[in-house]
């Protein structure tokens, strides 16, 4: 199976440990090892079972690849295990049930998984919503393959805490006791960019979880049972931000990344260097980067231009249309072009971007900020001509609404804690401002429409002092 990610020594040793703490293996116990790989697994489990004089587990251990699981089998050869070569997703009948379950699921994003098998695993899984991750069907199948009081230990990454597709599995634990959230170095799994994290998991009706964070002490929660998000109370974060009843989303017309080209480096040149030529079809862009070199405290002022063969309306010119610039195109880059994926599968003509601009929506005015950051900051483009580059999103407030308030709004505190607090985490820190949390963010009442409509009304429908004076005045004359 895709995704397979060895497993270090001392996190199987770890998961291990928590694995037999509330309950260590009587004989007879039934263990089960999915995505067995070479075995780390089951090596922490004899060598625990030896060091404690406990009897080993008897149980199965498979995995689809036949070279890992013949090295385990004769690895392991005399211990009470049978190795079996199937897929984990693929059977459920006959495996039996478990008193012990253990393992590192792989790591596969729906991008990587065949149509025909989402579609298997969309009418089999209730967690195979959205974009998912088939981590999350091994949770599935896995908590459906315990005993009665068995136990379930597994080392994913940490996105099923807050991520949406993860709502599913979120509410399938309300089921189960979900013992212990155990977050580990990203350091854990060299060269591979991840923030692990153990779930201990038993088939129980106790509740409360404990949270053991990178830093800082471990504590107890009580996780919401609808799906909702954990991130606030894993990650010990008070947003103080209450709701407002009205969020970023219903302000907006748009948040959305930027526009990618999938060949920055035919179509984007600094500004000082951007062909003469070739100035009719350019327009400005910014970056991520160039972004954070701009003061938040005045409009945008592009550092770069895209030489951009679409209209103002995001339809991509004919390339008769062309002239000088698909000459240069043809002549210098066409070989680079027809190498892009966009290109080869046929989605796009050779000079096309990797994706259509949203013209009507960009080339307006619009807060901007980096995608990914350690310090999320707002800007405002007032002149609504710059088309940001793919690092960049852009956010399109909804007629009415006061863009310089909204984007001082959003460079306080408060909307910083609140992003610490829901966002997905990248590598060192770092957080993704994605467009499906941002539209979560509770936002003031006075950035409503409804809102304004309302002040406006009552104050049409309640006189000043002086025309209640003036009335009055009309009424002594008559």
């Amino acid at each position: 199976m895709k995704g397979f990610v060895k497993t270090p020594n001392q996190i199987a040793q770890r998961m291990v440990e928590l694995l037999f703490r509330e309950s260590t293996p009587s004989k007879g116990d039934q263990i089960l090892f999915p995505g067995v790989g070479e075995g780390p697994f089951i090596k922490a489990i004899q060598d625990y079972c030896l060091n404690h004089d406990h009897p080993i587990p008897e149980g199965i251990a498979c995995d689809t690849h036949k070279g890992r699981l013949e090295k385990a089998r004769s690895q392991f050869e005399g211990l009470p295990i049978q190795f079996e070569q199937f897929d984990f997703l693929g059977r459920r009948q006959g495996i039996g049930q478990f008193d012990y379950i253990i393992g590192n699921p792989p790591y596969v994003p729906i991008t990587e998984i065949r149509e025909s098998k989402k579609e298997n695993y969309r009418d089999r899984f209730k967690t195979a919503k959205g974009r998912f991750d088939l981590y999350l069907l091994f949770f599935e199948q896995g908590l459906n393959l315990l005993n009665d009081g068995g136990r379930l230990a597994f080392i994913t990454p940490e996105k099923f805490e807050y991520t949406e597709t993860a709502s599913a599995l979120r509410q399938q634990f309300d089921v189960y006791h979900l013992e212990r959230l155990e977050h580990v170095s990203e350091g854990s799994f060299p060269s591979h960019i991840t923030y692990p994290i153990i779930s201990i998991v038993s088939n129980t009706s106790l509740n409360g979880t404990t949270v053991v964070p990178r830093k800082g002490n471990a504590r107890d929660v009580s996780l919401p049972s609808d799906g909702s998000r954990w991130s606030q109370l894993v990650r010990d974060i008070d947003p103080d931000l209450d709701s407002t009843g009205v969020t970023l989303g219903e302000v907006t017309s748009r948040i959305s990344p930027g526009v990618a080209t999938g060949a920055d480096s035919v179509f984007v040149f600094s500004s000082e260097k951007a062909p003469s030529e070739l100035e009719l079809w350019s327009v400005p862009t910014i970056s991520g980067k160039g972004l954070e070199q701009q003061p938040i405290s005045e409009s945008v002022e592009p550092i770069a231009k895209f030489i951009c063969p679409y209209d103002s309306s995001g339809d991509l010119l004919d390339e008769s249309d062309l002239d000088t610039f698909g000459e240069w195109l043809n002549d210098v880059h066409r070989s680079r072009l027809e190498k892009r994926s966009c290109f080869q599968k046929g989605k796009r003509d050779w000079y096309a971007w990797h994706e259509n601009p949203p013209m009507d929506q960009m080339l307006q005015e619009k807060i901007l900020f980096r995608d990914i950051t350690d310090s999320p900051r707002f800007w405002v483009d007032k002149g609504g001509d710059i088309i940001p580059r793919h690092s960049v999103y852009y956010l399109v407030p909804q007629e009415g609404v006061d863009i310089t308030g909204l984007q001082a709004y959003l460079n306080t505190g408060q909307v910083e804690r609140w992003l610490q607090a829901n966002c997905d985490h990248a590598r060192n820190g770092y957080l993704r401002l994605q467009s499906k949390v941002l539209r979560d963010l509770p936002v003031p009442r006075r950035f409503c429409s409804s809102y304004q409509t309302e002040q406006t009304s009552s104050s049409s429908d309640s006189p000043t002092d002086s025309s209640k004076m003036n009335a009055a005045e009309q009424t002594d004359d008559d």
